[in-house]
């Protein structure tokens, strides 16, 4: 199957890659985002085929899987920084230290089909209560 972005949409769309980044491995990487989101987003071609979804939400959420995953490889990619003086200790955690592909909670919410909500009230008193 075809990924959803390539890397002239990447580029296109303003969406960063570190420095020296090959569009190949750029492609590539796109097409394993793509892979992700096609086993994590179960009909997500269907729901494109159908216009149900808009192709370039989905092209810019594999963009943002590979923007993120290169990012905390080649940078800080920070979540904390600890540091101290006493005994000399430092601490750094890494938000994503392997570079891994995954949906974030926004990710979700943009590739999913709306639920319809509805309101709803309870009865909190007995049906023999009369106040």
């Amino acid at each position: 199957m075809e990924p959803f972005a390539d890397s002239t949409y990447f580029k296109e769309n303003e969406f960063i890659a570190p420095a020296g980044t090959s569009d190949d491995k750029l492609d590539r990487n796109l097409a394993r985002a793509s892979r992700t989101v096609r086993a994590e987003i179960a009909g997500i071609d269907d729901r494109i085929a159908r216009k149900e979804l808009d192709p370039d939400t989905v092209a810019d959420v594999v963009c943002e899987i590979v923007e993120s995953a290169l990012a905390s490889g080649n940078g800080p990619g920070l979540e904390s920084v600890q540091q101290g003086a006493g005994p000399f200790q430092k601490t750094l955690k890494f938000a994503n230290p392997r570079g891994d592909m995954f949906l974030t909670a926004k990710h979700r919410r943009m590739l999913t089909a709306k639920k319809a909500r509805r309101a709803f009230t309870v009865q909190v008193k007995g049906p023999g209560d009369v106040r």
